[in-house]
């Protein structure tokens, strides 16, 4: 079976970014700006609260009880291996140098644990939601680029996922 190319998401416009400074009004944002300014966010985040982890399994189990059922034979260290791999796929995605990993985690999770698609947007909503939170009116300038990121991921696992 011919292995699919990545979905690359069409550059996004945003308004001015509050936390990186990247992007200005109306200029169309790249990935690597779109990254930069995730970062800064999840930097700001982070002053606010030392560990994400969790308040966001906290709604992401309230949003998801079955992924909650999936996930509760893990530790509170192994879900925080997983929140930051998906911490740094939000802050450095690449969808070239990224594919083979999500190849890998998407097919592996969905065949050997039952994972489903929609079970990964409930966690970057939850993730999104949580960082919002916390910034309250601060996060608004960056939820375009947080929302142009979460697609372009969603679109990769949809197209893994099968």
């Amino acid at each position: 079976m011919a292995e699919k190319t990545a979905v690359v998401p069409e550059p996004v416009k945003l308004g001015a970014v509050s936390g990186s400074g990247a992007a200005s009004k109306g200029k169309l944002v790249d990935n690597k700006t779109i990254s930069a300014v995730v970062s800064s966010t999840l930097e700001r985040a982070a002053l606010v609260v030392e560990d994400l982890s969790e308040p966001v399994y906290r709604r992401y189990f309230a949003a998801d009880p079955d992924a909650a059922a999936l996930m509760a034979h893990m530790d509170d260290l192994t879900r925080g291996r997983m929140l930051n791999e998906v911490l740094r796929l939000l802050m450095e995605w690449d969808p070239v140098s990224d594919s083979a990993y999500l190849n890998f985690e998407v097919r592996n999770h969905q065949y050997a644990y039952r994972v489903e698609s929609r079970m990964y947007r409930e966690l970057l909503v939850a993730l999104r939601d949580v960082v919002a939170q916390l910034l309250g009116d601060a996060f608004e300038p960056d939820r375009v680029a947080w929302e142009s990121r979460i697609a372009g991921l969603l679109a990769e696992i949809e197209a893994r996922a099968g």
